[in-house]
């Protein structure tokens, strides 16, 4: 006779293997993908945004696993299309900015893994900018509505942009005064990715 608590038993396990079999029929698909950036100024640490309007995006394989689907990815940015929503800002960002950059080297960015699960966790990106070779961990977080958003700090000395910190600060310091009269424009930058993952279970 089997006893309730082999039949206890088998109940878990079988509704564990139902629910691994439920996950291993889920297809995940990055479908688009956006770079974005935040600048600091003022004392106040006041945030300016944008985009760019220049980059492309590599193909994407579809898989079980979000991790999968991410991994080997690369964003390619022309940073001249820098789109701070002021054409005005977007032409001196261009010129005193990114014009001291190493010249006509667009910035190269790829996923080179990912650990978490299809609600959060974190991706190591591959960010070259300026020449320089970095990895930094983009912390993300997936919304019912499969949108992924990722953000990471980077800090401009370590991709040798000290020439282009100068070229923008002097460019700005009138704009770049707070309450407290001081001119001052920070080195770190927030970078951000925001996608759109579509999960597909038969």
């Amino acid at each position: 006779m089997t006893s309730k608590w082999s039949v206890l038993m088998m109940a878990i396990f079988s509704g564990q293997a139902w629910a691994d079999s439920e996950a291993a029929q889920c297809t995940y698909t990055l479908s688009e993908a956006k770079p974005g950036w935040t600048a600091f100024k003022t004392t106040e640490k006041v945030g300016v945004s944008g985009s760019f309007a220049d980059y492309t995006l590599s193909s994407s394989t579809p898989a079980t696993t979000l991790s999968k689907t991410l991994e080997g990815v690369k964003m390619s940015i022309v940073p001249s299309s820098v789109d701070s929503g002021v054409e005005i800002r977007n032409q001196t960002i261009a010129t005193k900015y990114f014009a001291a950059f190493a010249p006509d080297t667009p910035f190269e960015v790829t996923v080179e893994s990912v650990s978490g699960d299809d609600k959060a966790g974190t991706a190591k990106l591959q960010v070259n900018i300026n020449g320089t070779q970095k990895t930094l961990d983009f912390p993300y977080t997936v919304n019912e509505s499969g949108e992924l958003s990722a953000k990471a700090t980077m800090e401009m000395m370590d991709f040798g942009l000290k020439a282009a910190f100068d070229g923008i600060h002097l460019a700005c310091e009138a704009l770049h005064k707070g309450a407290d009269g001081v001119s001052k424009t920070w080195t770190d930058v927030d970078l951000s990715v925001t996608a759109k993952i579509t999960k597909t279970c038969e």
